[in-house]
């Protein structure tokens, strides 16, 4: 996915009155909006969500009711689902994506929903795929602890891409950085680089205690976090 600048407050944390003023938040729902065709013909992108479900489905498979968190038109969990067997069952929800529940079935729900909706019931595990570069340190802090509060075995924090992935991703975390120290908050063009250690940080200060971390293809990460 391009992304055409990175969005302040999204999936419905903090929005900010900037977003709205400028219709930055539309991005996402254009995107998600593109006809089913022009999806099917983003091979690049279609692979990676394939390659990222892979890892996730073996994660996940040992709980029962998964719940993903920006899930956005649903692909990623449409592809782990298909790894996975009649036992398990994915809610996924997004908040910006009205969709017509194309991708539903008997062990597959996508729906749109905030993470803070009161309806929403206990969960035996629950993952974030690609949500963290959005979202501000106190944005992510929140989200995570309100994950802790709905699964029962914790977050799964997945395709996350480390400042050492390669140089470019190194000199964006230490732009990122200096922003950070700033006395205000500017828009970034490409989201918050963390280290793994800045993410375990985030996760130990919203009340989680264990981790484990994996490696996907092409050195992005994955942290288990209990």
């Amino acid at each position: 996915m391009k992304q055409l600048i990175y969005i302040r407050s999204w999936n419905g944390f903090f929005p900010s009155s900037l977003v709205k003023e400028t219709n930055l938040a539309n991005h996402y729902k254009k995107f998600y909006s593109l006809p089913e065709k022009k999806f099917k013909e983003e091979r690049k992108w279609l692979n990676l969500k394939k390659s990222i479900s892979n890892d996730l489905a073996k994660l996940v498979n040992p709980y029962k009711n998964i719940l993903s968190v920006g899930c956005g038109r649903g692909y990623l969990e449409k592809f782990i689902s298909q790894n996975l067997n009649n036992k398990n069952f994915i809610h996924g929800i997004d908040p910006y994506i009205n969709l017509d529940s194309q991708l539903d079935s008997d062990s597959l729900k996508i729906e749109k929903k905030s993470v803070y909706d009161s309806e929403l019931a206990k969960y035996d595990i629950a993952y974030l795929n690609t949500v963290d570069y959005c979202l501000k340190d106190a944005e992510y802090k929140r989200i995570c602890k309100r994950i802790k509060e709905l699964s029962l075995n914790g977050i799964i924090i997945s395709q996350l891409m480390p400042p050492d992935l390669d140089y470019l991703f190194s000199l964006k975390y230490r732009v990122g950085t200096l922003i950070k120290s700033l006395p205000f908050t500017p828009y970034v063009f490409w989201g918050w680089q963390r280290t793994i250690d800045e993410h375990i940080e985030i996760l130990r200060s919203a009340g989680y205690k264990r981790y484990t971390c994996g490696y996907h293809k092409d050195n992005m990460m994955w942290i288990h976090a209990i």
